[in-house]
């Protein structure tokens, strides 16, 4: 069983427009960060 740990400054639930971009503009200033995203990106409203 593997035992990794990882630990994430945030967490943001949706990677539509809003969700990636934020997560793109954390990582920039040097937070860890973890995307969640239960479908595909982009999805079709989103194009």
């Amino acid at each position: 069983m593997n035992t990794h740990s990882v630990d994430y400054d945030v967490i943001i639930v949706g990677g539509r427009p809003a969700g990636s971009t934020l997560a793109a503009r954390l990582g920039q200033y040097g937070l860890r960060v973890l995307l969640l995203e239960r479908g595909t990106f982009p999805s079709l409203p989103a194009v």
